[in-house]
């Protein structure tokens, strides 16, 4: 197991730097405050694995502080550092949620110890959070399935029927068939909502792992022009500019067509839900696909507000969303990040507060194309 990252906070400096350097000899990643204000400002920009805490801190004491820490950092323990005059305080520290509490002056190694065994229970308690999401996850699927067939079957016919109505209206003189252009508006309309639930269909599907898995020659660029034009009305209508920038002569890449389409359908999504959720102004959302060093990179860049940092850690977790309740299920983010690992890829971040937000989908070349 890797070293744990540790946080002292106590306000006897010379103590508190003497036992970072000693932690830091051991390999552990040892970082200092003196106290709850200074401990806290650290935390809200840095997870660590454990928190060294002195009881007895001036301003907000130790049992406060601990409160402050669970609530900001749920998964990084807390080990009490108290002296023996302070005792039941380390003991109530511990009904509160602390991992342990070490009696002043600890040894080393007690305390090295005792830092791994706190790492390893923040560890296993992030697994059990990622299994019940697992968990979570495949209901969804077996749920996504059946819905996604039920609602295939009439939509199938719906599309049929429209386009076959059309058809005999083009037989007609358009002389004798009234309100023509209304009937032809409503059966486009009836057209274009029928494919849209089959894009619906389509991303449930890709939920429970039902999308084709064969591998096809994909022309990167006929990919990203085609998905701006399955979104140009909606980009429209958020009032946003989609910007196209695609390296000439792009190699073709053997893949699995269907879930890069879909990684790319969720990361467009996400960039038009936060252009949507901005007042009402210039808004952009640039396509570029080209290839950097032995990759493929695809990214979609948006003009919208961007990420807090603070959420950025957690933004490719399935289930976690900043949206409003019944505008997202948290789950196309990571359905992008999936797909990209499981195509030998990956997905990445970049967004700064006000200033937009990148995400660079990359994907390793073939050989030949290196």
């Amino acid at each position: 197991m890797a070293k744990a990252t540790v946080l002292v906070v106590d306000d006897e400096r010379d103590f508190a730097e003497l036992l970072a350097e000693r932690l830091a000899v051991r390999d552990f990643e040892a970082h200092v405050a003196h106290d709850g204000e200074q401990a806290m400002a650290f935390l809200d920009g840095t997870d660590v694995d454990v928190v060294l805490l002195d009881v007895g801190l001036p301003g907000k004491n130790g049992i406060d502080v601990l409160g402050d820490v669970k609530s900001l950092r749920p998964f990084t323990q807390v080990v009490m550092l108290t002296g023996q005059s302070s005792l039941a305080t380390a003991v109530a520290g511990m009904k509160l949620g602390a991992f342990d509490y070490l009696l002043k002056p600890a040894d080393i190694g007690q305390i090295a110890g005792v830092v791994m065994q706190a790492k390893a229970r923040k560890q296993s308690a992030q697994e059990s959070l990622r299994m019940m999401d697992t968990e979570k996850m495949a209901s969804l699927g077996v749920l996504a399935e059946g819905v996604a067939h039920e609602i295939n079957n009439p939509v199938n016919i719906m599309v049929q029927e429209a386009g076959w109505i059309e058809d005999l209206l083009s037989e007609e003189d358009p002389a004798q068939v009234k309100s023509l252009d209304d009937v032809l508006r409503s059966l486009a309309q009836i057209a274009a909502q029928g494919r849209r639930c089959r894009e619906i269909t389509h991303k449930l599907l890709s939920v429970c792992g039902k999308i084709d898995p064969r591998p096809k020659d994909v022309n990167p660029g006929e990919l990203v022009t085609a998905a701006q034009l399955k979104f140009a009305e909606r980009a429209r209508a958020a009032g946003a500019d989609v910007v196209l920038e695609i390296e000439a002569d792009l190699p073709l890449m053997r893949l699995p067509p269907a879930p890069l389409e879909q990684a790319l359908d969720n990361l467009i999504d996400n960039a038009l839900d936060a252009l949507e959720a901005q007042e009402p102004g210039r808004a952009t959302i640039h396509l570029s696909a080209k290839v950097v060093g032995d990759n493929l990179e695809i990214t979609v860049r948006d003009s919208g507000p961007g990420i807090d940092p603070q959420v950025m850690p957690r933004i490719f977790e399935p289930f976690f969303s900043t949206k409003e309740v019944g505008r997202g299920a948290g789950l196309g983010l990571s359905i992008a990040y999936s797909i990209a690992a499981s195509l030998g890829g990956r997905l990445t971040a970049q967004s700064a507060p006000g200033q937009g937000a990148a995400f660079a989908l990359r994907l390793p070349l073939p050989q030949a194309a290196r």
